[in-house]
């Protein structure tokens, strides 16, 4: 609580409230196919591969418009753009509940990804401008409390009505939600250009840096890892354990609880170098996934553990990205954080078709392998690059 500064004008608390809303309806929105993909797959006759690429698609879509979109934000009244693409999102779920076709959805969700980077990162950059420099680290946090929420309620709910009721409700009540975001934002959203602009003419020799594109890699790498078991993580629980398919929806709270506890470790940890949080928690979901598929049929329990401790290393893998982006672009945050979230998304539609693929041409279980196998590749590449650090070896001679 000391860290927390006095917000003096109540409208700055209330608008970080409804931007942290805005933040848990628009991931909500991502991933809460996530819960539910094997009841929409029966539902639109497809198979689970294919169910995956609406996974698959808005993240490409995040990946390839995303960052063209937010570029624009310099260009427009930021308020009026931040409303249109707001709105142009909360109006694509009401399309996908009109019009429940694989290729409608597919178009729907595409949109929607290139929407995504917009939104999140004019929500970062109003967060900080309205708290100050100072304070900037409770702001991003107070923020972000709508993805550890989505984490922990959205996707779980989302499974949870998907098959108790009807998938199409999820993107009813998404819509409404994203109704009464839009409203707090007509009504709260400063009116003003927010003072940090997410790029400028400054940034681009970021893009020249060896070293800032080998860290765009390795999150590419890192996130491909994770969503090529995450993206299937419903159909994954019920082929490697025991438990019913109506268990679900609490099994995903127990993961989104456990990211909780994780995102707080990883919060308070100090480590010597940027890349030992990457090493070690690709260590750790090595080590969870490949647990959980070998011994998961034989004790619910201890598959419970097991399941905890992969939501712990997930969302705090979202944490050592943005941290290890931040600090070696430096002066560059802002920019860096919006490349960051193009090539994460990037890395989670890599890892979706992967995930698809093996799932469709060989076994659900097997994709907890090869999620493994991606996890120790992205560790290599973190020692690499560590080690070439130790040595001061310049990062370009890793890539030549």
């Amino acid at each position: 609580m000391r860290n927390q500064p006095s917000v003096k004008a109540p409208n700055k608390l209330v608008l970080l409230n409804i931007l942290a809303f805005l933040s848990f309806v628009v991931v909500t929105t991502e991933f809460a196919m996530i819960g539910f993909l094997p009841e929409i797959s029966l539902q639109l006759g497809v198979s689970l591969a294919k169910a995956g690429w609406f996974v698959t698609w808005f993240a490409l879509g995040a990946a390839m418009a995303g960052p063209c979109l937010t570029l624009m934000v310099n260009v427009f009244d930021t308020k009026r753009y931040f409303m249109f693409t707001t709105s142009a999102f909360t109006l694509a779920n009401v399309v996908v509940i009109l019009l429940p076709h694989y290729e409608v959805i597919v178009v729907a969700r595409f949109i929607q990804g290139g929407f995504l980077p917009v939104i999140l990162s004019i929500i970062a950059m109003t967060a900080v401008d309205i708290s100050g420099d100072n304070h900037q680290h409770w702001a991003i946090s107070r923020v972000n409390l709508g993805l550890v929420i989505a984490t922990v309620l959205g996707i779980p709910l989302s499974a949870f009505i998907a098959v108790e009721y009807n998938w199409q409700l999820t993107f009813l009540l998404l819509s409404i939600l994203g109704l009464f975001a839009i409203v707090g934002i007509v009504f709260y959203f400063p009116a003003e250009v927010p003072k940090k602009s997410i790029a400028n003419e400054n940034d681009r020799p970021l893009l020249l840096q060896p070293l800032f594109l080998l860290h765009l890699v390795l999150s590419m790498l890192l996130f491909t890892a994770m969503f090529t078991v995450y993206t299937y993580i419903s159909s994954f629980i019920l082929t490697v354990t025991t438990f019913s398919n109506a268990a679900i929806g609490w099994l995903l709270v127990v993961f989104g609880g456990a990211g909780v506890v994780g995102n707080w470790l990883i919060g308070r940890s100090t480590f010597k170098q940027i890349l030992q949080p990457t090493i070690y928690l690709m260590l750790i979901f090595f080590m969870a996934v490949l647990l959980l598929t070998f011994i998961g049929i034989y004790w619910k329990v201890l598959a419970i553990i097991i399941l905890a401790l992969w939501g712990a290393t997930h969302m705090a893998a979202f944490v050592i990205t943005q941290v290890r982006i931040m600090q070696v672009a430096k002066d560059h945050k802002a920019f860096a954080l919006s490349l960051n979230m193009a090539i994460c998304n990037l890395g989670i539609s890599i890892g979706a078709m992967v995930g698809g693929w093996v799932s469709s041409q060989y076994a659900v279980d097997i994709i907890g392998y090869v999620a493994g196998g991606f996890a120790m590749f992205t560790v290599l590449i973190a020692f690499i690059m560590q080690k070439a650090e130790e040595n001061q070896r310049p990062y370009s001679s890793i890539i030549e």
